[in-house]
């Protein structure tokens, strides 16, 4: 046998060493021309082998395509935030699946964001763990309790990994039982105490970060969470005397139509702070007074500023005339010396 023979001999034995499942597997992936485009059927139908199934699954959840156990493409690129709508269409059985994989692959992920650097490793570590809790909210409701308390024991919060969106989603998900949102809630709050005990100087810390879900909340038409959770919430964040939190007026807008506790109430007009904007400004100020007509000392303030602004209007407008009379005098004495510059007929 020629060493040429003897080579392809051996290619064969290895093949024929390896398990079935890897030489199918090996051979689709290399057939495929778009591969990733297609691992979602391949989740979705009903008569392939769970064996390639959960391969699929793995490839578009994993952090590190080099961490996997069968055969791919080193230099395979997959998108960090893959269409999870075939979550919606899986089998209790995959969803089961896609569970026992999520604690790990978050915390593979918190590793590779955790690094330090701002490398592209990082930003899409950081993407991929706000993929993994959108499809924890889209499980949750699926699984056996004990399962779902332990996967949503791995959402990750922190605002150093994830963005404020993946809070306000789930409370904004109405399939997700409060009870959830409640223990977020508690999970949150440890955060933001953790935070205050390490006198934490970030500029965008949890509070602030939580500040926003709560508002971004407010832009549903209807509560999405019982009155007195958000209620609850809302205190729970007055309550920690961050000055960064809850004094804008479009933020504190958003709240009130949903909020009917004075004291609450009463709370964020304390809060609430304005700085010129012109006749937009005086505007907004006129809405507020509407808002909180009990106010006393926020009518005081806001009318001593009204008063204020009324005239800084007033006086832009007197510089916007001079400034049009100077043009037209300026313009009329161009098209004077033009008529000058003309041939005399």
């Amino acid at each position: 046998m020629t060493p040429e023979n003897d080579s392809r001999q051996s290619a064969i034995e290895v093949e024929e060493a390896k398990p079935e499942a890897d030489i199918i597997w090996g051979q689709y992936i290399s057939s495929r021309d778009d591969f990733i485009g297609e691992l979602t059927s391949l989740i979705t139908c009903g008569d392939i082998d769970p064996e390639y199934q959960h391969r699929a699954i793995q490839v578009l959840l994993t952090p590190d395509i080099n961490s996997l156990s069968f055969p791919m493409p080193s230099d395979l690129y997959i998108p960090t935030r893959n269409n999870i709508d075939w979550v919606d269409e899986a089998t209790l059985e995959q969803v089961e699946y896609v569970a026992q994989l999520l604690p790990r692959y978050i915390k593979r992920s918190k590793e590779i964001a955790g690094s330090g650097s701002l490398s592209y490793d990082v930003l899409e570590a950081k993407k991929k763990i706000d993929y993994f809790n959108q499809i924890i909210i889209k499980i949750l409701s699926k699984l056996p309790p004990s399962q779902a308390n332990e996967l949503f024991n791995s959402f990750e919060f922190d605002h150093r990994y994830v963005h404020n969106s993946s809070i306000e989603d789930l409370y904004k998900n109405t399939s997700v039982d409060e009870h959830w949102k409640r223990k977020a809630a508690v999970r949150i709050h440890d955060l933001i105490s953790q935070e205050r005990e390490e006198d934490s100087t970030s500029k965008r810390s949890s509070a602030i970060y939580y500040s926003y879900a709560l508002a971004g909340i407010g832009r549903s038409e209807v509560l999405p969470v019982s009155l007195e959770f958000y209620q609850e919430e809302i205190a729970y964040l007055l309550n920690v005397g961050d000055k960064d939190i809850f004094y804008q007026f479009s933020i504190i807008s958003r709240i009130l139509k949903f909020i009917d506790d004075p004291s609450i109430r009463h709370d964020l007009a304390n809060r609430l702070e304005l700085e010129y904007n012109g006749q937009y400004g005086l505007s907004i100020a006129g809405e507020i007074l509407q808002m909180f007509p009990g106010e006393v000392a926020l009518k005081k303030r806001l009318t001593r500023k009204m008063k204020k602004w009324q005239k800084e209007v007033e006086e832009e407008r007197l510089r916007t005339i001079e400034e049009v009379l100077e043009l037209d005098e300026h313009i009329g004495l161009r098209d004077e010396v033009i008529e000058r510059m003309k041939l005399k007929p």
